[in-house]
């Protein structure tokens, strides 16, 4: 069974910088016990960088937020060796 790696909580700004972003999320990885200490801190800053790539407009397409995941899962995973198998959000707000 896949463990839950919580990631620290990312604030930043959406590409155009007039809306924020505020994401909790956790990666499923296979195991806990071998990663380095800084990984969570280096999944969420990936993840805020990607985020200031992205506008609300690309954001709010229908399948917007389906590829914003995606695109994310697959930088997680290659930053981990394809040790992230998946990424869960448990909040998202846009300011």
């Amino acid at each position: 069974p896949l463990k839950l790696l919580q990631l620290p909580a990312v604030i930043t700004n959406l590409s155009g910088g007039a809306k924020w972003i505020r994401l909790e999320s956790s990666a499923h990885i296979e195991t806990v016990e071998d990663i380095p200490p800084a990984l969570p801190a280096q999944l969420a800053e990936d993840i805020a960088t990607f985020a200031r790539t992205i506008s609300l407009e690309q954001m709010s397409a229908p399948s917007g937020f389906q590829h914003f995941r995606e695109e994310l899962l697959e930088r997680l995973a290659t930053r981990t060796g394809g040790k992230i198998k998946d990424l869960t959000f448990q909040s998202i707000v846009i300011e």
